[in-house]
């Protein structure tokens, strides 16, 4: 149950399920390269990912919160946070190593994005997070797609494994 109060102390109970976790992983390509902030991160074949989650079309989905790991050591020269960019249906022309852009035709696909944290290095896995996020998404069908922009120049290595972990529950 989430409790919540309005601005006159109204207190309502919401039935919600129990907190979830949606996993996306995937490798950079083979090819070292340097993403300049708001290039789209992302593997060969895409630089959009699905997030299968619990839910149904109309329904909303409630983030709270996200972590972005890469195996590798050392945080790559250049690299500070980075950006979650949120769409309730596939968007068109998002590749890896393009300017992030909304096209018109995706405007209403669109649902914001989430900063994550500066990255850190704990050894050989770099992390970033973002909690609590605090965002309310109605969904088109059970899944999310998400695009991950850096917000500064870095230098990528070569297939490199990344990691994108979603934590949310459905209201």
């Amino acid at each position: 149950m989430l409790r919540v109060r309005n601005g006159e102390q109204l207190e309502r109970q919401i039935a919600t399920s129990d907190g979830q976790e949606a996993v996306i992983s995937f490798v950079r390509a083979g090819t070292a390269f340097t993403y300049s902030g708001g290039m789209v991160v992302g593997s060969a074949a895409s630089g959009v990912f699905e997030l299968v989650t619990s839910g149904e079309p109309n329904t909303s989905l409630y983030v709270t919160g996200a972590r972005l790991k890469m195996t590798r050591s050392g945080v790559p020269s250049g690299m500070t946070g980075a950006r979650l960019h949120w769409f309730t249906q596939l968007p068109s022309g998002i590749t890896d190593g393009a300017a992030f852009v909304v096209t018109s035709g995706d405007t209403a696909k669109y649902k914001g994005y989430s900063d994550l944290e500066s990255a850190l290095d704990f050894g050989q896995t770099i992390f970033s997070q973002s909690q609590p996020l605090n965002k309310q998404i109605t969904l088109s069908s059970s899944s999310l797609f998400v695009a991950l922009t850096p917000s500064t120049t870095f230098a990528s290595a070569s297939g490199t494994p990344y990691r994108i972990e979603v934590d949310y529950f459905m209201v």
